[in-house]
């Protein structure tokens, strides 16, 4: 009895486990967990730039973007230096997406004191999103 009991246990929990782990979403390191006015205020005072990135869990470009671009060690040096960086989920953060005028995803906008320099909508690779920071 005890075997079967184990057994159901497991049938039963494998795929909760399994679509948790497929379905958890982390962010990656280089985003600060702060929300978009204490992260302005924060740029503001250290005299950086504000980098948002606008995403969302079924965006496509947007986990390549997680897999690739956020992890490269170059893009990690440059915002540490230059930026305070937040990523804002359009679902789950619904005012805020509608604030920033969020038309399509990914969109990585950059704030400098507070006002909105520039935008970008679309994938951009390491490379790319650096060339498009350096400008």
């Amino acid at each position: 009895m005890k075997k079967t009991n184990l057994v159901l246990l497991v049938i039963f929990l494998l795929p909760i486990v399994v679509l948790g782990i497929f379905f958890a979403r982390e962010e990656p390191q280089v985003f600060s967990a702060l929300s978009l006015v204490e992260a302005k205020a924060k740029a503001v005072e250290q005299d950086k730039i504000l980098l948002v990135d606008a995403t969302a869990d079924w965006c496509q470009p947007c986990k390549a973007m997680e897999r690739t671009t956020w992890v490269d060690p170059e893009v990690i040096a440059w915002i540490n230096l230059n930026a305070i960086a937040i990523q804002v989920d359009v679902d789950r953060q619904r005012e805020e997406a509608k604030e920033l005028n969020i038309q399509a995803m990914p969109t990585i906008i950059v704030f400098k004191d507070g006002r909105e320099l520039d935008r970008a909508v679309g994938y951009k690779n390491a490379s790319e999103l650096l060339a498009w920071l350096n400008r």
